[in-house]
């Protein structure tokens, strides 16, 4: 991913995305690339949604780290390959809902049952 990896590394930078930010989204894009041996370039929706599938169903990925891996996607196609037409079909996940931040509050000071 040597050229590619470099380019999305730069459209990171120009966007303003936090150094913590750029290493997790050139990681998922790595771990992407890794996964089929091929370069993104060479890829499209039938194997992001295998592979984000793969995530789900054998790694058992969190919510929170498949929706990493979307955004990372989402980033390299649109913004470093410009094929927004690749991603435009995937979802983001569903993000489970915890507690409110009221009832938090409630809770901690003891006021739930």
């Amino acid at each position: 991913m040597g050229k590619l990896h470099d380019r999305m590394k730069g459209d990171l930078l120009l966007k303003g995305y936090s150094p913590h930010t750029q290493s997790a989204y050139l990681r998922c894009a790595r771990h992407f690339a890794s996964h089929y041996m091929r370069s993104p370039e060479e890829m499209g929706e039938q194997e992001i949604r295998g592979f984000l599938l793969h995530l789900i169903r054998d790694r058992n990925a969190s919510p929170a780290t498949l929706h990493m891996y979307v955004n990372a996607l989402k980033f390299l196609y649109n913004i470093t390959l410009k094929r927004p037409e690749a991603v435009k079909e995937i979802p983001h996940p569903k993000r489970p809902k915890g507690l409110s931040k009221y009832k938090c509050y409630k809770h901690a000071r003891g006021d739930m049952e």
